[in-house]
């Protein structure tokens, strides 16, 4: 799912969760562990887990909390830690190179019909590395590329990233935490996480 905040950065009312099913009220140190306590409490419970349980919980943090929640879930959020991984990349790529523009090109036309292919919200880092990557890559453009916006999984610029080798990838992936059954069945980056699964 698309964040709809930066997760990275602690609330002021923390991170917290109140299970409508039973009213149980459970508050953690960070998102992640709020997360997996809520899951590990539905089960503990014997209570069915929502398949939208992140979203559920960040519309509970919005409604209790100060932080500026982006409602507008067809737009990329990117966090600190997606700009970090997409620096990562960007220099892993200067080091082991590019694929090969028809690679690049089927990625594009993939990435361009799909809907995860989203807007950026608010985001000035973003401008900066997408820059930093036309500078060092020679404006480098897929055919696809005027269509190309943000993934909304991994908020990865899609013109950048439709040139990442596997390699690249799998560290910007690592960073984030995202697993490759997190983006959709026709998703190309899927197919290359999977590859490095084996």
């Amino acid at each position: 799912m698309t964040d709809l905040f930066d997760t990275d950065i602690k609330p002021n009312s923390g991170w917290q969760y109140k299970i409508p099913e039973n009213n149980m009220h459970l508050r953690k140190g960070t998102y992640k562990s709020l997360v997996q306590a809520v899951k590990n409490q539905y089960r503990l419970s014997g209570l069915q887990l929502p398949s939208d349980i992140e979203y559920k919980i960040q519309k509970y943090i919005c409604s209790i909390s100060s932080v500026k929640c982006n409602e507008d879930i067809k737009k990329a959020v990117p966090s600190l830690k997606a700009v970090v991984a997409g620096t990562s990349a960007i220099i892993d790529m200067l080091r082991k190179g590019l694929v090969e523009q028809s690679v690049a090109d089927g990625r594009a036309d993939i990435c361009a019909s799909c809907s995860k292919n989203v807007p950026v919200y608010a985001c000035i880092w973003c401008s900066a590395v997408m820059s930093s990557f036309k500078h060092l890559f020679g404006n480098k453009k897929s055919k696809a590329d005027i269509a190309l916006k943000a993934c909304g999984v991994c908020r990865c610029f899609n013109a950048a990233q439709v040139w990442a080798k596997t390699d690249a990838l799998k560290l910007s992936s690592e960073i984030q935490n995202i697993t490759a059954d997190k983006y959709p069945e026709h998703c190309w980056k899927r197919k290359e996480l999977e590859k490095t699964d084996v």
